[in-house]
């Protein structure tokens, strides 16, 4: 928190509702966020970038999506210069290109589905995890159950499970 004499002082770091924050400094440089509503003034830190959207022209979440994916291709990794703490300029930020469509609604609906996809990825992830804890927990019982003779495996063929691998030598 800071007065509001202050904040008038630094005004121009003001950031606004759906304004992308981008980290511009330390191992999370390029990260952004949109910055939600908080119903109050706030300022951007000298520790990241605001980037105002014109939503009259371009859908914020694909200007978004497009800067998460640069970040993790490595292409705003380029735009730093080699140092021991990597820090990213708006200059150099604005040297990003991408494409983008020029219809404000093709634009919202490779949104849509970009969302979608992560819905179905995300939900394929779940029910993994899902099933590696159930196998985790089948292993115990059944170590438990062997282990205090519930069952017996004494006369199990140990290599029944796998083919072994066979190597060759070749000159």
């Amino acid at each position: 928190m800071i007065t509001n004499e202050h904040f008038q002082s630094v005004k121009r770091s003001e950031c606004k509702t759906n304004d992308i924050i981008i980290s511009k400094i330390g191992a999370n440089f390029g990260m952004s966020g949109i910055l939600p509503e908080l119903n109050k003034p706030s300022l951007v830190s000298g520790n990241t970038l605001k980037l105002t959207v014109d939503t009259s022209k371009y859908c914020l979440e694909l200007i978004h999506f497009q800067l998460l994916n640069l970040k993790q291709l490595g292409e705003i990794d380029l735009l730093v210069k080699g140092s021991a703490q990597p820090a990213l300029s708006m200059g150099e930020m604005s040297k990003l290109q991408f494409p983008l469509s020029l219809d404000i609604t093709e634009q919202q609906e490779i949104v849509v589905y970009i969302k979608d996809q992560i819905e179905r990825i995300n939900s394929l992830v779940i029910k993994n995890k899902q099933e590696i804890e159930f196998l985790g927990e089948y292993k115990t019982a059944l170590i438990s159950e062997v282990v205090t003779g519930k069952v017996d495996v004494r006369d199990e063929i140990i290599g029944k499970f796998y083919t072994p691998l066979i190597l060759e030598n070749t000159i």
